[in-house]
């Protein structure tokens, strides 16, 4: 779960890790205001012809933001090869989306849908260092798998991304891995399917903030809806709810904050 804050290059991050975020939207005027206003979010002006735009929070990069018709957030995870991540998605039972793609000297992107249908990017960096900032209020700081099908989704992960995982449960009522060691991984997959938050497979990015009763406050004047109330846990206290479109995401305030 979150740790102290960083900047990292992309050299810094082990494959698998995710390396940047995308949110696609159906009304980007109002994803941006809506994410501007919880977190200080500002988007840069774009001469793309998607009309994409990059998210910055205090001038450092934290997501980018694409105009598309199915509002929600693509995790994109590090691999070294992005050419054989593609074929892996469709051995391993998913589906590529698009590419592989070549983004200039950027890198290289794939988007793919994995065998429970959850929306997924995998991204071979050149020259895009990923996130400019993490853990701090405002940035991401934890990423999550909700998967309705967790005994299809593990292995499809360990095959495609390399992931080392480790059991943090394995019950009905709490069944996650994690990728890496506890404490130090960034990344794991929750099984959603006796979970009545997820009626669907998808990603869910936590954000940082100072204070998780005032995020969720915010969240509501906003045009957003909580998901369920804050709530003290282990690593610290959260509250999942849906931005103004009905894109999933959690408020995390760090139990060290």
């Amino acid at each position: 779960m979150p740790g102290i804050a960083r900047i990292s290059a992309a050299a810094d991050r082990f494959p698998g890790e995710p390396i940047w975020l995308e949110l696609a939207s159906s009304d980007p005027e109002r994803s941006i205001a809506f994410y501007g206003g919880l977190f200080g979010w500002a988007a840069d002006g774009s001469d793309s012809l998607d009309g994409a735009a990059t998210l910055r929070l205090k001038g450092e990069h934290v997501a980018r933001l694409v105009p598309m018709p199915d509002d929600g957030w693509i995790v994109y995870l590090k691999v070294l090869d992005a050419g054989a991540a593609a074929a892996a998605v469709e051995v391993n039972g998913g589906r590529v989306e698009v590419g592989p793609s070549v983004a200039g000297d950027l890198g290289v992107l794939v988007i793919a849908t994995d065998p429970a249908g959850a929306r997924v990017g995998f991204w071979q960096p050149g020259t895009h260092p990923g996130f400019g900032v993490e853990n701090v209020p405002g940035a991401p700081a934890w990423f999550e798998l909700h998967t309705l099908d967790f005994a299809t989704a593990v292995p499809f992960y360990r095959n495609v991304a390399g992931w080392q995982t480790v059991s943090m449960g394995d019950s009905d009522e709490f069944r996650m891995v994690v990728h890496g060691e506890p404490g130090v991984a960034r990344v794991g997959i929750y099984d959603a399917s006796h979970d009545d938050l997820d009626d669907e497979s998808a990603w869910m990015p936590y954000f940082a903030v100072a204070d998780a009763d005032a995020a969720a406050a915010r969240i509501r004047e906003l045009g957003g809806a909580l998901l369920d109330q804050p709530v003290d846990t282990p690593f610290g206290r959260v509250v999942h709810a849906t931005d103004p479109l009905g894109t999933l995401f959690t408020v995390i305030q760090p139990a060290d904050v």
